[in-house]
């Protein structure tokens, strides 16, 4: 681990403690991790994931990112166009591991984009 990534990920830890100091009730965060290479991104979302559990609260996390909205989101709803009504929102079961199933939760994202 060299020190430009532990620079990185200090960097992004600060900003999710900042995010999330004096305990708001809900926090916006806009696709946060997406420059982030696929190891940081992965520790950030664990990281985050803890930080939920330890501090719950409404996070309202914006990705276009498939796989991270799985692995993060509790609720994942699917946007169309502005204007547009919600094309899907699917419920992910907790708790989550790594090991969860992506495969079926996107299929089941897929069957909820086909009837919708």
């Amino acid at each position: 681990m060299g020190v430009a990534w532990i620079c990185v990920i200090s960097a992004e830890r600060v900003q999710l403690a900042r995010g999330l100091a004096g305990a708001p009730r809900a926090v916006m965060m806009d696709e946060p991790f997406a420059a982030l290479d696929t190891q940081i991104r992965a520790a950030m979302q664990r990281l985050l994931i803890d930080t939920w559990r330890a501090h719950p609260t409404t996070i309202v996390f914006v990705t276009h990112d498939v796989d991270e909205a799985l692995i993060l989101g509790d609720r994942v709803a699917v946007l169309g166009r502005a204007g547009q009504p919600l094309r899907a929102v699917l419920d992910v079961s907790e708790p989550r591991t790594e090991h969860i199933s992506r495969v079926a939760l996107r299929k089941k994202l897929i069957a909820a984009l086909e009837n919708s």
